[in-house]
């Protein structure tokens, strides 16, 4: 075989493997049920195709930063820290005025002592719920495998705070609903 022949072999075998595999298994790896649901996710109604596990760590959030948009990890969102203060009740001022200037910067359209509050309301009513695990529910975009990582990425769609409160909490895993 000439080398030309095998490096198109190699471009064939890539795409196939990540398309064909991991495009459609993770489905049966996420435990994905088809269950077709309208959301009022309260600025948006959303349609979503079904219900999924997934693992928390899996999670990425589409945060503004100075450079554009990035997908972090639940712990590096700026919400996460005063989540966090707030279910260990600690301290959390300092946490407080991060988020604050976070939503003051990237978020104009909001009030950010509204925001705050809302943060806060949500964090009891979770807390509040003994079932936490099986009521609070987010929506993402079907899961994407990078092989970079040799992993999953699920970029979330609307739910950060209600992932950080999971993440914070200790659980492993999120019910996902898929947009």
């Amino acid at each position: 075989m000439t080398s030309s022949i095998k490096s198109r072999v190699k471009r064939t075998l890539k795409f196939a493997e990540s398309f064909f595999l991991y495009r459609f298994l993770w489905a049966r790896n996420f435990h994905y049920r088809h269950n077709p649901k309208l959301i009022d996710v309260g600025w948006n109604k959303v349609q979503t195709y079904g219900i999924f596990r997934c693992p928390i760590r899996f999670l990425r959030a589409s945060i503004a930063t100075k450079k554009g948009k990035k997908f972090m990890k639940i712990e590096q969102t700026p919400q996460y820290p005063f989540i966090k203060t707030l279910i260990e009740q600690k301290s959390g001022q300092n946490t407080k005025e991060i988020y604050r200037q976070y939503i003051r910067r990237f978020k104009p359209e909001k009030d950010p002592n509204k925001a705050l509050i809302q943060t806060e309301k949500l964090v009891e009513s979770i807390l509040s719920v003994s079932d936490f695990g099986s009521d609070v529910t987010i929506i993402t975009y079907p899961p994407k495998y990078n092989r970079k990582i040799r992993n999953y990425e699920v970029r979330i769609y609307d739910g950060v705070r209600r992932a950080s409160i999971a993440k914070v909490l200790g659980f492993e895993y999120i019910t996902c609903r898929l947009k």
